[in-house]
């Protein structure tokens, strides 16, 4: 999850550059905004060639058009399978980054039991598919369940091969709310 993040934020680092335009003066203080946005129930998976590995992550779009990831707002836990409306407030840090921070959460709507959420095309790279502990793996640092019936620990094995596989997880609610039901 750590690399994921990384790499989310680099993206997001060279988004801002890009929008904001860089210089080689010292950061002008930012004034802290507020924005209330909307989050899927369910991570966008960008698949293979995207920056320097494979990136999925919860987008949601602020009212200026700007993209964030809200896996990175600090103090706010994304729950795979619960759709957000939240409050954030801007803050910049001493050396002029500026990041997001949750204000309230407006509302938090979890789906329905067995909504399906199917990933075409995931590559099999570090840190794909992990066995976290026993009987709980991750996607990409999202836990997950195992269907019965359903070998994930040769999915574990095989996940640095470079390989594509398709995986639907069901929603089935409580600590860990996802369950892979199917990969090939």
């Amino acid at each position: 999850m750590r690399f994921t993040t990384f790499v989310r934020s680099v993206l997001l680092a060279l988004s801002a550059c890009y929008l904001l335009g860089c210089n080689d003066s010292s950061p002008e203080p930012v004034q802290p905004q507020e924005y209330t946005i909307s989050a899927p129930s369910n991570p966008v998976y960008y698949g293979p060639g995207v920056a320097l590995s494979p990136l999925i992550g919860v987008p949601a779009q602020l009212d200026n058009g700007q993209i964030i990831f809200v896996d990175d707002v600090f103090d706010f836990e994304y729950q795979f399978g619960t759709s957000y409306e939240l409050r954030l407030v801007t803050f910049q840090t001493s050396d002029g980054t500026t990041y997001f921070k949750l204000v309230e959460v407006i509302s938090a709507e979890p789906d329905a039991i067995g909504t399906s959420y199917i990933y075409s095309d995931v590559e099999l790279t570090r840190g794909s598919f992990t066995e976290k502990s026993s009987g709980v793996f991750g996607f990409f640092g999202y836990s997950f369940l195992c269907a019965q019936n359903l070998d994930c620990a040769s999915l574990v094995a095989i996940s640095q091969s470079g390989g594509l596989v398709e995986v639907e997880f069901d929603y089935t609610g409580g600590a860990v709310p996802i369950t892979l039901v199917r990969w090939n």
